[in-house]
């Protein structure tokens, strides 16, 4: 018979587990809600998405896949261009929609244009994620395998619309 401080330490286990699922799911919903309330970067990231990123693919089978949104990472807002309006970067994660592992990250450049978004370029950031924008560099980090605590830093430059990596 299992002890009643066992069966506590478990509920409180639990407990804890289903609240930092419920946390982070509700944290990926308020940057889909982020993105979500500007309409015209909403619009313009949709389009984006299905030019660049969707591309259905076959299988070995023939059965049809396409590139899946698995989450939205962050939506940042600053002026990279120095014209006086917030540009917008998108950070997402797509992962293949029939549930195989293939996972990669993209980072997303709009350039707004008279409250009107414009895509500007895209990149795939190498396991990082953005950090701060500090002119010229667009500055992201992150660990650099899973089984590492050490933290990498990468710098990237905007040139000709490509993401250039610098160090």
């Amino acid at each position: 018979m299992i002890s009643l401080r066992i069966k506590i330490d478990v509920i409180i286990v639990l407990i804890f587990f289903f609240s930092v699922g419920i946390t982070s799911a509700q944290n990926e919903e308020d940057k889909l809600q982020q993105l979500a309330s500007s309409k015209p970067l909403y619009t313009v990231f949709n389009q984006f998405y299905t030019d660049s990123i969707r591309q259905e693919t076959k299988d070995e089978w023939g059965g049809l896949y396409f590139k899946k949104i698995d989450q939205i990472n962050g939506v940042y807002y600053f002026d990279y261009n120095n014209d006086g309006l917030e540009d917008a970067l998108v950070e997402f994660s797509v992962r293949n929609s029939d549930g195989g592992t293939f996972y990669f990250l993209v980072a997303v450049l709009f350039e707004n244009i008279e409250k009107k978004y414009i895509y500007k370029a895209h990149f795939q950031p190498e396991n990082t994620l953005f950090e701060e924008f500090n002119q010229p560099f667009f500055i992201f980090s992150g660990t650099a395998n899973k089984f590492s605590k050490e933290i990498t830093t990468k710098k990237y430059k905007l040139v000709n619309n490509t993401f250039i990596k610098i160090n």
